[in-house]
């Protein structure tokens, strides 16, 4: 597993951690909010995988990684600022890597998106969009 942007952490022991969260209940909330949307999105990625193909799921992933790491430029072009191989994207989506490069050689085919080594740019999110709906 690899982090999408630097982490910075600190490892402390459970009994700490679990007394800090008894007298902080800000602190307890907060933690509880976080799980709930973990959970969310864990349910979101699982009817994902049940409902989409892998092309679908591709252009899903591309999408979302566009809206939280995308670098805006001309005429609509998303450049995607984290370098994922395939084999990242095919662990994000549930697919095996030969997938996914049939995937993005068909978005790269009809101009939607142009990979290099690590690198994305979708060219055409409508196009994306429309991949990622369920036909």
């Amino acid at each position: 597993m690899r982090a999408l942007d630097d982490v910075r952490a600190r490892l402390i022991a459970t009994s700490t951690f679990r007394q800090h969260l008894r007298s902080n209940p800000d602190a307890l909330l907060a933690v509880l909010a976080a799980v709930v949307t973990r959970l969310r999105e864990s349910d979101r990625r699982r009817l994902e995988f049940s409902g989409f193909d892998v092309p679908q799921r591709v252009s899903l992933l591309l999408v979302e990684l566009a809206q939280t790491h995308g670098q805006p430029g001309v005429d609509g072009v998303v450049t995607i600022s984290l370098a994922l191989s395939q084999e990242e994207i095919a662990e994000a989506t549930g697919a095996s890597r030969e997938a996914v490069a049939k995937a993005l050689r068909r978005l790269r085919e009809e101009g939607t998106v142009l990979t290099g080594r690590r690198r994305i740019v979708i060219k055409r999110m409508d196009r994306l969009i429309g991949h990622s709906e369920h036909e």
